[in-house]
This record gives C-alpha cells, sequence and structure tokens, in this order.
C-alpha cells in the first residue's frame, strides 16, 4: 500500500495525456469532450419535408385544467369561405391529460389556396365526443416554414 500511494500520487500530478494510462492492473483512459450541440437550418431538419410547414404551440384553458380520461385535443385549420365537412382543410388530433397541451402541425402548403386567409381553432372533447373546450375565435393561420402559435380555449356551457 505504500509503494502504490506515491504511484497514485505521481500519476494524478502528471499532466493528462490523450492516450490511455496505466498504473498496475489499472488502465486510466480519458474522457473525450462532448461534441458541441449542432442546430440544423430549417433546410436540413430531418422531421420536416422540405418545403412544408410547421406550426408549434400550446392549447391553453385560462387556468391549468386536468381533463377527464379519454379526453382528445382538436387542432383545426379551418377555409372561411367554405361551409360543411369542406371547411376544414387540416385536423390533428390527440389524447391529453391536461391543459394546456403542446401540439405540433406539419403540412404541406400545396393543401392552401394562395392568396386565402385561414383560421385555427382549437376544441377539447370527453371520450363520448362532447366538446368540453372550445376556442371563442379564429387565429390566423401564421406564414413561415416554422411558427408559433398558442390557442386558447374556454369551457363550453
Amino acid at each position: 500500500m505504500r509503494v502504490l500511494t506515491p504511484v497514485l500520487a505521481v500519476a494524478l500530478l502528471l499532466p493528462v495525456a490523450s492516450a490511455q494510462s496505466r498504473i498496475g492492473d489499472v488502465i486510466l483512459t480519458p474522457i473525450p469532450a462532448p461534441a458541441p450541440a449542432r442546430t440544423l437550418p430549417q433546410s436540413e431538419r430531418s422531421d420536416v419535408p422540405a418545403g412544408w410547414q410547421e406550426i408549434l404551440g400550446r392549447v391553453s384553458a385560462p387556468r391549468t385544467v386536468n381533463l377527464p380520461a379519454g379526453s382528445r385535443v382538436n387542432v383545426i385549420v379551418d377555409d372561411p369561405t367554405r361551409t360543411g365537412a369542406a371547411r376544414q382543410v387540416l385536423r390533428i388530433s390527440f389524447s391529453a391529460p391536461r391543459l394546456s397541451a403542446p401540439y405540433q402541425i406539419v403540412f404541406n402548403p400545396s393543401r392552401l389556396v394562395p392568396g386565402r386567409t385561414y383560421g385555427v381553432r382549437s376544441t377539447v372533447t370527453d371520450r363520448q365526443g362532447r366538446v368540453l373546450y372550445a376556442s371563442t375565435a379564429y387565429a390566423r393561420l401564421p406564414q413561415g416554414t416554422r411558427t408559433a402559435l398558442n390557442l386558447s380555449v374556454s369551457p363550453v356551457r
């Protein structure tokens, strides 16, 4: 033990080399520094196809709300110049245990008619499909390849 202590002290005081060091039966390997995180330019994002649009945001109630089991959050892009089922251009639906809930829509802008203004709204339904919360107003569909849009919902009475 007396011989090992000075050997360890010397090994710890020596400058660190990039190669492995051996002390008796122990091999010391330096830990390499992690590579810096790389942010991808929009054109290189692997989860969004080139030329497509992405909208990120949150659907929120006036306060945090725990939703009943089986509740679904719906985010809908509407064409206000149409009526009926044709009015809905895009729709995503996902389960959520509470509000506020994050959402993401990725779509091909060729589904939209140039020059038209589109509205985004949200509803929250229970397991039976009854509307619990809904947007009280449309939010204008933002332009751009990657945009943020938070949606507010209020209780439906």
